[in-house]
């Protein structure tokens, strides 16, 4: 949730399942932070053998990312409207899964970095777009390719993992900056 509390309570409560509040959840797809918070939980909540579930999951692209992230637990409007707990069964009996939904696996260490410095350059472009709308953003633009996210991850471990591609991924992201 978002209200205060200690992580220490998380092994002395007797509990089977954490769930991740919809404000970490709406903008994930968006703000790195989010992404970076909601990563968090449910590694820890793997760690301490806990599921989780995420409630605000409102668009097919939200639930596809929790999946992907390791999280097959969700609540919110994607999945159903609110309704009276007597429509439950009848909605419950004629569920179906969204396609898209079905065979999700689960990213692997570098495809979440990757889905990350999606996010990352995300926002870095909407903050461009706000500082030269002259709209209030949320910090300076670093135009410095070697200092964004995508640019450490280039640097450290993108060599390695484009292989050939790099020179050319590499020379693409310095014009992007």
């Amino acid at each position: 949730g978002t209200g205060y509390s200690s992580l220490v309570y998380l092994k002395q409560l007797p509990i089977k399942q954490l769930k991740i509040d919809q404000g970490f959840v709406r903008d994930m797809l968006t703000d790195p932070y989010d992404l970076s918070i909601l990563e968090g939980v449910i590694s820890l909540s793997k760690d301490f053998d806990l599921s989780v579930i995420a409630e605000g999951v409102e668009t097919s692209e939200h639930a596809i990312s929790l999946l992907r992230l390791g999280c097959d637990i969700g609540q919110g409007y994607a999945i159903a409207r609110p309704m009276p707990a007597i429509d439950f069964v009848s909605w419950l009996k004629n569920y179906k899964s969204n396609v898209l939904w079905e065979n999700q696996t689960v990213l692997s260490s570098t495809q979440r970095h990757l889905f990350s410095v999606k996010v990352q350059h995300h926002a870095w472009v909407e903050n461009i777009k706000k500082m030269l709308n002259d709209e209030e953003h949320k910090s300076v633009v670093n135009f410095n390719p070697n200092e964004c996210y995508f640019g450490k991850w280039l640097q450290k471990s993108g060599i390695e993992y484009l292989g050939s591609k790099y020179k050319d991924v590499e020379l693409k992201h310095k014009n992007i900056h």
